[in-house]
C-alpha cells in the first residue's frame, strides 16, 4: 500500500513538472553508517532540495523505471530549512545500497555525470551487527549472527555474478545478507573511482560523525558549496538500536577479516581506516 501511494504521488509530481531536475549530489552509502541523518540534517538545510522519498532506489533496484520516474523525485524538491525558496536548491537524495550494487557506479555516471558524492564509513564489524540487527527486528533473518557470518558465502554465492549478467535481476541475499561483504569498502570505492573523478567525493568516517557531528556538517556544506547553516538540532534518525554483542573470537575473527581491506582503503584514500579494535 505505501509503495503504491508513493508511485501515485510521483505521477502527480511528473504530471506537474515533467522537466524537474536530476540530483546535484547523492548519499550512496554505506548502509547502517549514518546516511539517514545526515540526509535529514541537510534536508533541513534552506539551500537543499530532498528527494521524495530518501532512497529512490533508482541506480540499483529501479533501473527499468523511465529517467522521468527519477526526476519526479526532485520535481518541487522540499527545503525544510526556510519557508521561502531559495534561488537555486542543490536536489539530493541518499541510496546506501548505491555503494554495493555492482552496477550503481556506471548507471549514476550515465545519468549524473556532474554529481558530487558523499560516502560515510562505519568501522566494519559495528556495522555488520547493525545491519543484522535491522534485519533481525524486521524479520527477515532466522538465524544467530555467528550462525550469519558462517553461511554469508554460501548465501551470496554466485549472486554477484547473476546480477552483473543480468542487469535486471534483483538479488534479495544481496541485499540482506552481504553483513561481511559490505565492509570490504575499498572494492567498491575503487568501481565508483572507475566512474567519477577523485574530486566528486567527500569520504566521511562514520565514527567523527556521531562524534564531531557539527564540525563534519561544516565540511559537507563545504564540500557542497553552500552556505554555513546548523540546523535547530542534531536528532538521531537510527531506527535501531543494538541490542546485541559480539563474543571476543568472532569479533577477533572478523577484525582479522576485514584487516587487508581497512589497509587497502587506507592505502586508496591516503588516511587511517585502520579500526583495529
Amino acid at each position: 500500500m505505501r509503495r503504491a501511494a508513493q508511485e501515485l504521488a510521483l505521477g502527480f509530481r511528473r504530471l506537474a513538472r515533467p522537466a524537474a531536475g536530476l540530483p546535484d549530489f547523492l548519499i550512496v552509502g554505506a548502509q547502517r553508517s549514518g546516511t539517514t541523518s545526515m540526509y535529514n540534517y541537510l534536508a533541513s538545510h534552506p539551500e537543499m532540495g530532498r528527494s521524495f522519498t530518501k532512497e529512490p532506489q533508482y541506480f540499483s533496484t529501479r533501473w527499468s523505471k523511465p529517467e522521468a520516474w527519477y526526476r519526479a523525485h526532485f520535481a518541487g524538491a522540499a527545503s525544510g530549512g526556510s519557508a521561502e525558496p531559495a534561488a537555486r536548491r542543490l536536489n539530493f537524495e541518499a541510496t546506501p545500497y548505491y555503494l554495493f550494487h555492482p552496477h550503481a557506479a556506471s548507471r549514476a555516471a550515465r545519468v549524473v555525470p556532474q554529481a558530487k558524492l558523499i560516502v560515510l564509513l562505519r568501522h566494519p564489524v559495528e556495522r555488520a551487527l547493525s545491519h543484522y540487527e535491522h534485519n533481525a527486528q524486521r524479520g527477515l533473518e532466522p538465524l544467530t549472527f555467528r550462525e550469519a557470518v558462517e553461511r554469508e558465502p554460501e548465501r551470496l554465492a554466485g549472486e554477484v555474478e547473476r546480477m552483473r549478467e543480468d542487469p535486471g535481476y534483483d538479488s534479495r541475499a544481496h541485499k540482506l545478507y552481504s553483513y561481511v561483504a559490505r565492509g570490504r569498502y575499498a572494492e567498491q570505492l575503487e568501481t565508483w573511482m572507475s566512474w567519477f573523478p577523485p574530486d566528486r567525493f567527500l569520504i566521511v568516517r562514520s565514527e567523527d560523525f556521531y562524534s564531531r557531528t557539527d564540525e563534519v556538517y561544516a565540511e559537507v556544506l563545504r564540500f557542497l558549496g553552500v552556505s554555513d547553516w546548523r540546523p535547530a538540532s542534531y536528532s538521531n534518525y537510527s531506527r535501531r538500536h543494538a541490542n546485541s554483542t559480539i563474543d571476543a573470537d568472532l569479533r577477533d575473527r572478523l577484525l582479522e577479516t576485514f584487516a587487508p581491506h581497512n589497509q587497502r582503503l587506507t592505502e586508496l584514500l591516503g588516511r587511517d581506516f585502520s579500526w583495529s579494535s
